[in-house]
């Protein structure tokens, strides 16, 4: 999943560039590179696939310069976030959103605030673990459910894995989401 965005400020390349490593680090990333673009990263390949916080999701940000006036910038921002094994739900694409905008935020009047991010964050940890909770135990219901029904395993693993299936639908039209962003 990718956002990006254009921006046209009053604000010289210097003072950008202080604004947005000041902000990234404050929120985890870490910086890997700084000539000609400003580059960072955070998370990691195996927080991509098994986080259910969109904070551990490998992600990078890139920004170019270029230069308008002495005092202005123009600036474009690269949000690349690595969607692979995750199903993408309103509320993640919203935390992604939310990060996007306070660091625009944070570039044209220096305010660090990520209060809405962290926000957004806990809300979609939250909601990730009540599905996984659905999934799960619907499974285990209806495993526990075809093993008193039919007294044998093999209609309790069937039952299970129906019930795990039933469950990922459930989860899937309430929280709206997409396989791979």
């Amino acid at each position: 999943m990718k956002l990006e965005q254009d921006l046209k400020t009053d604000i010289s390349e210097a003072v950008l560039r202080e604004r947005i490593t000041a902000y990234l680090t404050k929120s985890g990333y870490r910086l890997v590179g700084s000539q000609p673009s400003l580059a960072f990263e955070r998370g990691s390949t195996f927080g991509s696939l098994m986080s259910f916080s969109p904070q551990s999701w490998k992600s990078s940000v890139v920004f170019s310069f270029s230069p308008i006036a002495e005092q202005n910038t123009q600036a474009a921002i690269v949000l690349d976030i690595n969607t692979t094994g995750q199903w993408v739900t309103e509320k993640e694409s919203k935390f992604w959103q939310a990060e996007l905008d306070s660091l625009v935020q944070a570039i044209f009047t220096g305010d660090m605030d990520m209060g809405a991010t962290t926000e957004n964050a806990k809300s979609a940890l939250t909601q990730n673990l009540i599905a996984l909770g659905l999934i799960f135990g619907l499974g285990i219901v209806m495993a526990v459910g075809g093993l008193l029904l039919f007294g044998t395993r093999i209609a309790s693993s069937i039952m299970g894995l129906l019930g795990i299936s039933l469950g990922v639908l459930i989860a899937q039209r309430w929280l709206n989401f997409k396989i791979g962003g």
